[in-house]
């Protein structure tokens, strides 16, 4: 018997909810500290795990940042051995309020609409500016010597939440190191005889991180988050030997805005890796197709209004005298990826003249890309989970149209939004949740909306670096159904599956954010899921050989190379696993890639 994701995705949330008054990242390792490592500008204790056979470096400051500046590698000595054995906190977050309940969408969505809503959520994760952490999980045994291959975690979040040690919606209030447990892969990668050591960055985000404006343009101070995991790549390439990894042996990691971060990277400075890493892996998104800094001139002066400083001589030095507390209004007020604007997030990765010279779309067609292997792919509905609320206010053609333009692409000819939606046909059973026939309309153009914009925030931009890169790629799409087998003895999920009656949703197929929440970091056992299985070793693999293949699986069939002429791709099932062709809604992505210019946000 099989039981849709969607059932619980919830359900795995609201687990590390549910407990977070009673379980921190330190309770969470069992073994007592771990050796000192000792680095040029401090000293760091952490913990060990033996549960998962790991030692866990926690919350080490890599960078101070200083507000609306770049940030630079901390040199200043740490007096004393530092703790490391919990995270550090968050960086500032959005407060993505809920929007599903009271509502007929949250009826819909049973179980997570009681995530969004219920009493059980807290705040785990403190929030500061002083944010700039960096995590390392490595083999008990590893040493200075070991010289094991190097998986980097950049996470996602749409720039505008998230953090190293939690997940997505409200970042705050998911349970530490649950969710993005880099142990459990640390430990699948022994359990493989192929060990690795596991790394992950908090990161700027919102209006402390990916701010634009021409005052912030003229001080080199654009897109600073993206700078940020600049600074903490840097930071494994200099210390990361020094808790047993190689840093010549770096991949990069990352989903959604954590994967379109990694096409910012492959394209940075012309394509030029600086040494830092060897290969990527990206979940769920690829280069963004974004206008310049003056798209977001009005928020920038939306914030400069809300904190008091509009009429300041020196804005940047007025905005940076103000207390944090200050920016909060501004940021809760804009534009949520959950809410009406979905995927047009308030704030963006653009270039910015430091390591990017144009949007990533157009680097990548210039050929402007590291030549490093690359493992890609996307989830099957990318587009539902952002097409909740805008739905609601589009029922014609037209609405869609007016939606498009008002919203998206402000600057695109209406008779090129027109051909746009015309390569999505009216019709719900051509939408997204794609292949369930005329199911799962909320309304009457919900799966027309989720395909549209699912293809044009994910899938094209996959499509569109696919034939660009300079290396070896291998290409994948996921499918989330999750088995019920063996659910009931799991810790914290077994219990909550006898207490709590969660609605299937079906009207979410196999979303976006769904493969991290359940598979990647093994939160649903790979004993349990095979999806947790495959992608966890071919995850392994990759970082260790730059090939998915070698991991000894039986059921996993060998995944071929990706070339323009057979297009042959990875499909990912718990059901079965097989290889298929790329080539679903080929006509309507090509649409989009080849107006890129005209289609911007």
């Amino acid at each position: 018997m099989l039981i849709s994701t969607k059932a619980f995705v919830s359900l795995l949330l609201l687990a590390g909810a549910a407990n977070s008054a009673i379980i921190s990242a330190a309770k969470l390792f069992i073994g007592g500290p771990a050796d000192a490592v000792n680095l040029d500008y401090a000293s760091f204790r952490g913990a060990k795990d033996l549960r998962t056979g790991t030692k866990n470096y926690l919350g080490m400051p890599y960078a101070r940042p200083e507000r609306f500046r770049r940030s630079k590698l901390l040199t200043t000595k740490l007096e004393g051995v530092q703790d490391a054995s919990d995270y550090g906190p968050a960086c500032i977050q959005q407060s993505v309020l809920s929007i599903l309940s009271p509502s007929p969408i949250g009826d819909l969505l049973g179980g997570l609409a009681t995530l969004l809503e219920g009493p059980l959520l807290r705040p785990v994760l403190g929030t500061a500016e002083d944010c700039l952490s960096i995590n390392v999980q490595a083999p008990l045994n590893a040493t200075k010597d070991s010289k094991l291959p190097v998986v980097l975690w950049i996470h996602g979040g749409g720039f505008a939440v998230g953090s190293s040690a939690a997940l997505g919606f409200t970042e705050t209030e998911a349970i530490q190191g649950v969710i993005y447990q880099g142990a459990n892969i640390v430990q699948h990668s022994i359990n493989m005889n192929q060990p690795v050591v596991f790394a992950s960055i908090n990161y700027r985000l919102n209006a402390f991180g990916f701010s634009q404006s021409k005052e912030l343009a003229d001080q080199d101070a654009l897109s600073l988050g993206f700078g940020d995991q600049r600074v903490a790549m840097h930071w494994v390439k200099k210390y990361i030997s020094q808790f047993g990894g190689d840093p010549n042996r770096v991949t990069l990691f990352g989903e959604s805005a954590g994967s379109m971060s990694i096409a910012g990277h492959l394209t940075a400075n012309g394509g030029d890796t600086e040494g830092l890493y060897r290969g990527v892996i990206m979940a769920s998104g690829a280069g963004l197709k974004v206008d310049d800094y003056t798209r977001q001139q009005g928020t920038f002066n939306y914030m400069l209004e809300s904190v008091g400083c509009r009429d300041a001589t020196d804005k940047l030095a007025c905005l940076r005298s103000k207390p944090t507390e200050s920016f909060f209004e501004y940021i809760n007020q804009s534009p949520q990826f959950l809410g009406y604007h979905s995927t047009n997030v308030a704030w963006n990765l653009r270039a910015d003249n430091h390591y990017l010279s144009d949007s990533p779309d157009r680097l990548i067609a210039k050929g402007q890309v590291a030549d490093v292997p690359i493992l890609i792919g996307d989830m099957k509905d990318e587009g539902t989970l952002f097409s909740l609320v805008n739905n609601l206010n589009i029922t014609t053609t037209d609405d869609l149209i007016d939606y498009l333009q008002t919203i998206f692409f402000p600057n695109a000819p209406v008779e090129k939004i027109e051909q746009l939606v015309a390569q999505y046909p009216n019709d719900p059973s051509a939408g997204s949740p794609f292949d369930t026939g005329p199911l799962n309309a909320i309304s009457p153009q919900y799966k027309r909306i989720a395909a549209l914009i699912g293809d044009y925030t994910f899938q094209s931009e996959r499509r569109q670096l696919l034939p660009h890169a300079k290396n070896k790629v291998y290409n994948y799409l996921l499918e989330t159904v999750v088995p019920s087998a063996g659910l009931d003895g799991l810790p914290i999920v077994g219990t909550l599956l006898n207490t709590l009656k969660l609605a299937n949703i079906p009207v979410l197929g196999s979303f976006h954010v769904s493969d991290v929440v359940l598979y990647w970091f093994g939160l649903l056992p790979p004993t349990v899921s095979r999806n947790s299985l495959h992608l966890m070793s071919v995850l392994v693999s990759f970082v260790n050989h730059l090939d998915p293949n070698q991991h000894g699986l039986s059921d996993l069939p060998k995944w071929p190379l990706f070339d323009e002429s057979g297009r042959k791709t990875m499909h990912l099932r718990e059901s079965q696993t097989d290889i298929i062709t790329d080539d679903y809604r080929a006509n309507a992505i090509k649409f989009i890639n080849d107006n890129g210019d005209v289609f911007r946000t």
